[in-house]
C-alpha cells in the first residue's frame, strides 16, 4: 500500500500525539514498541519521490529512523532504556515535522513533447516514452527498443503531418526508414540525426523474428540505447524546427 507523508504525520498524532517542541523529553520508551513500529512500517511505505527534503533535512530523516528502528531491536530483547535522541530532538516528533513539510503529490512534469497541441495525442506518445524508459530501468530491452522506435515514429509522423508533408504514399502508411527520409528532405530533421534515427531503425529491426532466426540477433542495453538517442535527437530538432 502506498503511503502519504499527510497520513505518517496523522498516524503519529493518533499514536503518539503531537508537541511543542521537538526537544527531547526521553518519552519514546519501550511501552511505545508497538506504536513505534507501526509507524516505522508507515514511513517504509512512503514513495521516495514524496520525501522531497533538503539534504541535510533528509539525513536528520533517516537518522531518526534508524535511532527508532535501533530502539525497538534493544526493546524487544527486554532493554528498557528509552530511544536516542538526533541532535538533542525527540526522534517521533522530528520525523512529525519533517514529514509535515512534504506534499502528498508530486507537482506535474513539464510535457516532453510541448509542442505537439492535441492533448490526447501528446499523452499518448508520452506514454510511449514512458513505457521505453520502464523498461530500460527493469532491463526489459525488448520493451525499451521498441517503445522508443514507436514513439520516433509517432513524433516524427505528427511532425510531417504538421509541416504539410507530401509523399507518393500516404503518411501514414510510411514506414519508419521512410519518415526519417522525408523528414531529412523537408528539413525537419538533420542529416545527423537522420543518420542517428536510422541506426535506431536499425535496433528496432532486431526484434523481427526472422532477423533473430537468421543472425541471433536480440534486443540488447544497446539497442535500447540507440532506439532512445535517436529518438531525443528526433525531438530535439522537431522542437527546434517550430522554434
Amino acid at each position: 500500500m502506498r503511503v502519504l507523508p499527510s497520513q505518517v504525520v496523522e498516524a503519529i498524532d493518533s499514536l503518539i500525539g503531537t508537541k511543542n517542541t521537538d526537544v527531547d523529553d526521553r518519552r519514546i520508551g519501550h511501552q511505545l514498541i508497538g506504536k513505534v513500529s507501526s509507524i516505522l512500517t508507515l514511513i517504509d511505505r512512503v514513495p521516495d519521490d514524496l520525501i522531497n527534503l533538503p539534504f541535510g533535512e533528509f539525513v536528520e530523516l533517516v537518522q531518526c529512523r534508524e535511532v527508532l528502528s535501533a530502539a525497538t531491536r534493544r526493546w524487544v530483547l527486554g532493554d528498557i532504556a528509552p530511544t536516542h535522541s538526533v541532535n538533542g530532538k525527540d526522534p517521533i516528533e522530528r520525523i512529525r515535522r519533517l514529514l509535515s513539510q512534504c506534499q502528498d503529490d508530486l507537482p506535474p512534469s513539464e510535457p516532453e513533447l510541448p509542442f505537439v497541441l492535441d492533448v490526447d495525442l501528446r499523452e499518448g506518445i508520452q506514454a510511449q516514452i514512458a513505457t521505453s524508459w520502464n523498461g530500460y530501468q527493469t532491463r526489459d530491452w525488448l520493451a525499451a527498443t521498441t517503445f522508443a522506435g514507436a514513439s520516433m515514429e509517432s513524433v516524427l509522423l505528427w511532425a510531417l503531418k504538421n509541416k504539410g508533408a507530401q509523399s507518393k504514399k500516404s503518411l501514414d502508411d510510411l514506414g519508419l526508414a521512410e519518415m526519417i527520409e522525408l523528414s531529412e528532405k523537408v528539413a525537419i530533421i538533420s542529416g545527423r540525426t537522420a543518420a542517428i534515427a536510422h541506426q535506431s531503425k536499425e535496433a528496432r529491426n532486431l526484434i523481427h523474428p526472422g532477423k533473430v532466426a537468421r543472425e541471433g540477433a536480440s534486443c540488447s542495453k544497446a539497442s535500447a540505447l540507440t532506439a532512445m538517442a535517436g529518438l531525443y535527437r528526433v525531438i530535439e530538432d522537431v522542437q527546434a524546427t517550430l522554434s
